[in-house]
């Protein structure tokens, strides 16, 4: 278990740097370094889907209502877990319910900033 040292704890969980985990009492630069480039090496193709998207969305259109539209299977003015995961199956990415509930769990407790 790694120290409650704020943001360093989550960055380095969500990197996924077994090294630090083994020893968190000694984190050196070169550790939060190969953590950092991690979590670059995680995030560079969400930034380039998220440019793709973008270029491909018409001006003025507002994305995430557009999102909510086309996981709104029913027109009920939000989306259920399920309707995420029949959109997944759709698209050939067979998850599991479960794992699209936790997501949906995670998501909705994440504050953004601002």
């Amino acid at each position: 278990e790694l120290p409650d040292i704020g943001e360093a704890r989550v960055v380095c969980e969500v990197a996924d740097y077994s090294s630090i985990r083994e020893r968190p009492s000694c984190i050196t630069l070169p550790d939060v370094l190969a953590c950092l480039m991690r979590i670059c090496s995680i995030e560079a193709p969400v930034d380039k889907a998220r440019l793709q998207l973008k270029s491909r969305i018409a001006e003025g259109v507002c994305l995430p209502s557009a999102v909510l539209k086309t996981l709104d299977r029913g027109s009920k003015g939000y989306a259920t877990h399920t309707d995420i995961w029949q959109l997944l199956a759709r698209s050939g990415r067979h998850i599991s319910l479960e794992d699209v509930s936790f997501f949906v769990r995670y998501a909705g407790s994440v504050q953004l900033p601002g």
